[in-house]
């Protein structure tokens, strides 16, 4: 038992230097050049009054020369609408910004009414919470002067940094982004987020939009990628990790916020392929070898304990390893102390978000 746990120990560790290094690699050519293709921008929005301002002041400040946003209006109850038809009739304005409403509920909806307004080749979008650097359309178009491309995603982080539980998210999203990069750079996509996605028009329209999996409450990116790699071939997909690419949304408020917008995310295992399926249990099992380790101090005494420090050693320094690589590329402010936390509680966290998606409910924009 003990010499099995320092193997899957070691595994983990290998596991996580092969993403690491393949981080590294992509960004070898991650060269940032300037496109003026017409874009258009979809941003669906539900109750987000609070957020408007900040991320209307943020897509004026981009940098491209022919730009449309459309924003999606998917049923809001507060007062979104009033403030964004105030920020839409602005003077000197930079670009032409359009508000819709959708034709039906919720944001895969949203969405299939935006691209049937969009009038632009190239359709990016991005959620109404977000701020975006000034390059971060050219980050992602840029992408596509290889024809075979269909679709870019880009990489999103929180972005509060004051406390743990802030920078807790921050790392985790690191994981996250190490994970995508991965799966994509070796022709096996897995995830994407539509805070940061960009496709053509017609691929987009080829795959049917959200034929399928529109009833689904989430899901509007993976379900889109998954569709597009099997019509087009998984090296239609590409991704986007230079520092212009990089856009912040904003942190859960507390865990419970958290702990429901993460069993929205994992709950939509049950209508994934069973490759899809594996690849997230994997990732739970794991978690939860690294807390049943508890049970080597217990039933093999000193010698136990040696183990049971040796792995975790060995965890804690291979994850600061492997996703500080991440966090400094984009100037992220953590420490090894930062990594060192979020290493010991994250089993826990994992698993706890597993259940939920397996037995619990969550509620998304005031729906179930």
């Amino acid at each position: 038992m003990l010499i099995f746990y320092l193997i899957i120990g070691i595994v983990y560790a290998f596991l996580l230097r092969t993403l690491a290094n393949s981080w590294e690699n992509g960004n070898e050519n991650d060269e940032l050049s300037f496109s003026n293709e017409a874009v258009t921008i979809l941003i669906p929005f539900r109750n987000e009054a609070e957020n408007l301002p900040k991320i209307f002041k943020s897509i004026e400040q981009l940098n491209h020369p022919e730009l449309c946003i459309l924003w999606i209006n998917d049923h809001s109850e507060d007062s979104s609408v009033s403030d964004l038809n105030k920020l839409i009739h602005s003077e000197n304005l930079r670009f032409n910004h359009k508000l819709i409403q959708s034709e039906q509920k919720g944001k895969k909806s949203a969405l299939e009414t935006g691209v049937k307004y969009a009038e632009s080749e190239f359709i990016i979008t991005t959620d109404a919470d977000c701020e975006h650097p000034s390059e971060w359309i050219n980050s992602l178009i840029s992408r596509f002067e290889n024809p075979s491309i269909q679709m870019v995603a880009g990489p999103v982080m929180t972005k509060e940094n004051e406390n743990f539980f802030q920078r807790f998210q921050q790392i985790e999203w690191a994981s996250i982004l190490l994970v995508t990069q991965y799966a994509i750079a070796n022709k096996n996509p897995l995830m994407c987020s539509g805070a940061n996605l960009c496709y053509r028009k017609q691929a987009f329209q080829k795959v049917n939009g959200y034929q399928g999996n529109i009833n689904i409450l989430s899901g509007d990116d993976e379900f889109l990628l998954k569709k597009i790699v099997h019509e087009f071939g998984a090296e239609a997909i590409n991704y986007a990790t230079h520092k212009e690419a990089l856009i912040f949304t904003n942190a859960s408020k507390n865990w419970t916020e958290l702990f429901s917008q993460r069993v929205r995310w994992a709950s939509k295992y049950k209508s994934h392929s069973r490759y899809h399926f594996l690849s997230a249990l994997l990732p739970a099992f794991l978690q939860l070898f690294w807390i049943l380790s508890i049970v080597l101090p217990i039933s093999y005494g000193f010698e136990g304990l040696i183990f049971f420090l040796l792995t975790w050693l060995l965890k804690i320094i291979i994850e600061y390893a492997s996703l500080s690589k991440i966090t400094k590329k984009y100037s992220l402010k953590l420490n090894s102390l930062n990594f060192c936390y979020t290493s010991l509680i994250h089993p826990y966290y994992v698993l706890r978000t597993a259940i939920g998606a397996v037995f619990g409910r969550y509620r998304w924009k005031g729906r179930s």
